[in-house]
């Protein structure tokens, strides 16, 4: 079992000093708005992805005045105690594991697995295929360094296609376009087997929550959506040429949540859509081996039953740290901590 045991946050927004202690179970920040509870969760998952839900220039975290901030972390890792310590600043970025320095923060993903959930994730039913394709990419890159390495070729081999097509130079383009369609089919097998195991899960995961038989569906729709081929890109030359950018591959791809064989962007309601997504968290955490589950502003537009339902099925997956002004529903062995 991997847990977080203790934090410590320096500079890190609004919060100039702050130490806390948690349960390997259930841990609950509360308090009133503007006090740091999503701040404090924020950190969390830092350590864990290295990135944040909430920019994504990390310089931005550093309090007003200061030069850094520092966040680090105890973590139990089937019985044995490991360290992380991160610094970033203007003139700093340090990352620590135990008395080793990573190259950089990508280098923490798999230590401490996460999910995060909070009430602005309806974007992945409401917004563009930006959104559901971070949500696939960070959580691939907690399971997998090869994806990782497979995102990182395919982002260079894409820059460099681009580049070359608002040049309309051809000199080098077949190389990239080899590159491209080796680093597609990698990411869309591992992106369609993410989906379908989600999608696996999910019904019982929205029955349990709504307590309706309704049929939540992903359809998972790559770019392009068959062969993957240096031809195919060849093919699609004059056209990129006219608009200077590369139409087709993994940078396109998206998937559509469905509800009862119908877009649920159009056709839920407001509670379906909530559902759907937290049925979709809880069933992406399943896939995890002891991770922790982040849940920002715990109930906000749930009713009361559906909020007991909720909690009562992620305080059984790993970890649970939740924010919410107040801790109703928190169980008797819950680790409350309150943020003035």
């Amino acid at each position: 079992m991997i847990f977080l045991k203790k934090l410590f946050l320096r500079n890190f927004r609004n919060l100039e000093e702050a130490e806390f202690s948690f349960s390997p179970k259930e841990n609950w920040f509360i308090g009133p708005n503007g006090a740091g509870k999503t701040t404090a969760l924020e950190a969390i998952a830092i350590l864990s992805t290295g990135k944040s839900h909430r920019t994504q220039n990390l310089l931005e975290a550093v309090q007003y005045g200061k030069s850094h901030f520092v966040i680090e972390a105890i973590l139990s890792s089937h019985g044995i105690e490991e360290k992380i310590r991160i610094v970033i600043g203007p003139d700093i970025k340090e990352v620590w594991h135990n008395e080793t320095r990573l190259p950089g923060l990508l280098s923490l993903l798999g230590l401490l697995p996460s999910v995060f959930y909070a009430p602005s994730d309806i974007a992945l039913i409401e917004r563009s295929p930006k959104e559901r394709r971070r949500f696939l990419n960070i959580h691939l890159a907690q399971l997998s360094n090869s994806y990782l390495q497979e995102l990182a070729n395919y982002t260079k081999a894409l820059a460099q296609r681009n580049a070359l097509l608002r040049a309309k130079q051809t000199s080098t383009l077949s190389l990239w376009e080899m590159l491209l369609a080796k680093a597609t089919t990698a990411l869309l097998e591992k992106r369609k087997t993410l989906l379908q195991n989600i999608e696996a899960k999910l019904h019982e995961e929205y029955v349990h929550l709504q307590k309706r038989e309704e049929i939540p569906r992903i359809t998972y729709e790559p770019s392009p959506n068959g062969e993957v081929s240096p031809l195919l890109w060849e093919k699609m030359r004059p056209r990129e040429f006219a608009v200077g950018y590369t139409l087709l591959g993994s940078h396109r791809d998206d998937f559509t949540l469905l509800l009862n064989n119908k877009p649920a962007k159009t056709y839920a309601s407001e509670g379906q859509k909530r559902s759907f997504i937290a049925a979709v968290k809880i069933a992406e955490a399943s896939l995890f081996t002891s991770p922790l589950f982040l849940l920002d502003d715990f109930g906000v537009h749930l009713d009361p039953t559906r909020q007991e339902l909720l909690h009562n099925r992620i305080k059984t997956i790993g970890q649970l740290f939740l924010t919410a002004p107040t801790a109703l529903l928190a169980s008797p062995e819950a680790c409350l901590i309150q943020l003035a």
